[in-house]
């Protein structure tokens, strides 16, 4: 880095990091905003850019993201039709003035090198009294220009999952009516709603977020066919945070009530990842059989198979856990089910392949032996009861 000593650009922490420090929570990442620098200095000093059109950068060594001060104007429908502009003559209010959420509208003149202390608290810059906010609790918009972004009602809906004692402020919602009007909503991309959907799923009260697009009638006008929501469910989806891949089994719940048919053509349609097209499929598919006892150990190995087998292990608990909460199942057939891949999963395969071939079961003759020996072992499971 190759910065002069005596340039008058300033460096400010802003964003969620000092949302989070204000509010007295750990620090996930770190955003900076240079005021007084130029596209081609922040080059010349080595910073990366990793965007196209908007003047954000990575610093080469810590990546951590620096931003230019810009000003914006709406030309176009959706979440590209801005006009940025960015040189040394922004200020930081101007930068400010154009964040979503006044909670996400502070910054503090610190050096990168210099830890966040308690003293930084008095010297936090927070035009738009965004602390006040924190405390009160209250999601609220900067200006009227709230509206101009689609995405920031997505936004919106996420900070209210993200921060599960806040309430939106009036004249927020009726911003957020105004672009569900709008039809902005239709105009953005896919790939752009799975991104914050994506962050609510992450979320430990993603229900929040899901209910908050309903209420509001964002859903109904991003993604139609979801707005039908089975309420218990939804109720089950925050008690798989802390699984192993919960985002994928939270997202087969939401998806639940989509009719098998029309599964993964809505999801191709909306750009859904693969991975979570691949385990809603193995919900839909498999939820009604796994809400009653198994009619045979073969039907057990079957399922347990399509829904993963050994390779997927924590996938077909996730598929087992996803059929209770939908369909809350029969006495004792989540257990039995749960007892029964269990003994599957706890088989020593490597022992078991090379008794195969040294009993000659070689090529295509294998896999035959190795499931006769799983449907033993799940029988004698079951005549030891």
């Amino acid at each position: 880095m190759n910065i002069p000593q005596n340039h008058t650009m300033k460096t400010y922490l802003v964003g969620g990091a000092i949302r989070d420090f204000v509010f007295n929570r750990s620090i996930a990442e770190k955003d900076w905003l240079v005021v007084g620098a130029s596209v081609q200095q922040m080059l010349d000093w080595g910073f990366i850019p990793v965007k196209q059109h908007i003047p954000v950068f990575r610093h080469p060594k810590t990546q951590e993201v620096y931003a230019l001060a810009r000003t914006e104007r709406k030309i176009a429908a959706g979440y590209h039709g801005f006009e940025f502009i960015a040189n040394p003559t922004v200020t930081l209010e101007e930068d400010l003035a154009r964040r979503d959420l006044t909670i996400n509208a502070m910054a503090l003149e610190i050096s990168p090198h210099e830890p966040l202390q308690e003293k930084h608290l008095t010297q936090i810059i927070d035009p738009y009294k965004g602390s006040h906010d924190l405390s009160a609790k209250i999601l609220r918009h900067i200006s009227s220009t709230f509206q101009e972004d689609p995405l920031r009602v997505l936004r919106l809906a996420r900070f209210y999952g993200k921060l599960p004692d806040f309430t939106i402020a009036p004249d927020t919602l009726e911003l957020v009516q105004r672009v569900v009007d709008s039809h902005e909503l239709e105009a953005l991309a896919p790939e752009r709603v799975w991104v914050e959907i994506y962050k609510g799923l992450k979320l430990t009260h993603t229900s929040r977020m899901w209910l908050c697009l309903e209420k509001y009638n964002i859903l109904k006008k991003i993604w139609p066919e979801f707005t039908t929501l089975l309420v218990p469910s939804l109720s089950m989806v925050d008690k798989l945070h802390l699984q192993n891949n919960s985002c994928y089994l939270k997202w087969a719940i939401l998806a639940s009530h989509l009719p098998p048919e029309l599964l993964s053509s809505q999801m191709l349609d909306h750009k859904i990842p693969q991975k979570f097209q691949y385990v809603a499929d193995k919900v839909a598919r498999f939820r009604q059989i796994l809400w009653r006892l198994p009619t045979s150990m073969e039907e057990v190995l079957d399922t347990w198979n399509a829904c993963g087998g050994l390779r997927q292990a924590d996938l077909v608990q996730g598929v087992l856990d996803c059929a209770q909460a939908i369909n809350r199942p029969s006495s004792g057939a989540y257990a039995h089910w749960q007892t029964l891949w269990h003994i599957l999963q706890n088989i020593n395969y490597q022992s078991l392949v090379q008794e195969g071939l040294e009993l000659g079961y070689v090529g295509k003759d294998l896999p035959p032996f190795i499931r006769q020996k799983q449907l033993q072992a799940l029988l004698g499971s079951t005549r030891g009861r």
